[in-house]
């Protein structure tokens, strides 16, 4: 059986965070980047790791890098390049500023039946918006995004509404796995402790 294909997601500007990589930033006991946290993860439970994007700043990490397909179409392109990647098997997709997820959530994901659903994704609440990239695409996704491209429609918002979904609600206490680090605020105080802001403004790794 084919591994399951995970694709962290490292495309944007990052422009809330000065343009610093987010999945850089420091997690955990260890101290490995987000990046290196989720691949870590997503590889203990068997899974082929690949990053989505292009960002010189991840090359240290010595990953497997998919270039958007087709480029500029913003997470449409990489959620293409994932898929067409996949051999016709859903794949998981994952942002690469949530440095809380937990083996236990991505374990769900994989587990869920998507043969009656094009997605299943992670939701704090029933109310809740659904998290884009805590989510597992089945190829029935690809379709439904060559005519989005086609069209010349880049809203990944707008290609879900046209997707059936299933819910992965997340009990009380997985609530945090959804948090992400998108902005300097978000960023706890020992975290930035480790990190030194630069002549710019910009941090840079200690």
């Amino acid at each position: 059986m084919t591994r399951p294909l995970c694709g962290i997601f490292i495309g944007g500007a990052a422009r809330r965070m000065a343009g610093f990589p987010k999945g850089l930033l420091p997690v955990g006991r260890d101290r490995l980047s987000i990046v290196e946290s989720l691949a870590r993860l997503a590889a203990s439970l068997g899974c082929e790791v690949v990053l989505v994007g292009e960002h010189p700043a991840y090359r240290a990490l010595s990953l497997p890098t998919l270039r958007d397909d087709p480029a500029g179409a913003g997470p449409l392109g990489g959620l293409r390049a994932l898929l067409s990647a996949s051999g016709n098997q859903p794949v998981l997709a994952l942002g690469c500023d949530m440095p809380f997820v937990s083996s236990a959530i991505l374990e769900r994901l994989l587990r869920i039946d998507l043969h009656d659903a094009d997605l299943a994704a992670a939701k704090t609440h029933p109310g809740a918006k659904f998290e884009t990239f805590l989510a597992r695409y089945a190829p029935s996704v690809q379709p439904h995004l060559d005519r989005a491209l086609a069209d010349g429609q880049f809203s990944l918002q707008k290609l879900w509404q046209t997707l059936r979904v299933k819910t992965v609600l997340l009990d009380e206490s997985e609530q945090q796995v959804t948090t992400d680090w998108d902005a300097w605020e978000d960023v706890p105080d020992d975290v930035k402790a480790l990190l030194h802001l630069n002549q710019t403004g910009g941090p840079t790794r200690t």
